[in-house]
């Protein structure tokens, strides 16, 4: 799926499970929508995320929301995880390792 970049520094898109994307918003409002997806899920059930970044990286996690809770309990800590282990362009192998044997588990989206 393509998608356009805003152009704005400050702006990102956020997919999750494979839900449509969430364009133009603000770091904060990624975190703040992580957040309330991770809530209704029990401690060891995961969450897969991809976020475009505005350097046009797209990092993809499939965290427990534990793991969540524990080591991204701010906007700011959630964009320093997601640039760690950045994906090069066009490999999408953390994606796809994130996404496989995952049939069995329930999955967590948007409502």
């Amino acid at each position: 799926m393509h998608h356009q970049q805003t152009g704005n520094a400050n702006h990102y898109a956020l997919r999750v499970e494979g839900r449509a994307w969430l364009d133009d918003l603000t770091l904060e409002q990624i975190w703040a929508v992580l957040a309330a997806a991770f809530q209704p899920l029990s401690p060891r059930q995961e969450l897969m995320f991809m976020i475009q970044m505005p350097n046009g990286t797209m990092p993809c996690r499939c965290l427990p929301r534990s793991v969540f809770e524990l080591c991204i309990r701010t906007p700011s800590m959630l964009e320093d995880a997601l640039s760690l282990l950045a994906p090069l362009p066009g490999n999408d192998g953390q994606y796809s390792s994130a996404t496989s044997g995952r049939a069995d588990r329930k999955l967590a989206g948007l409502s």
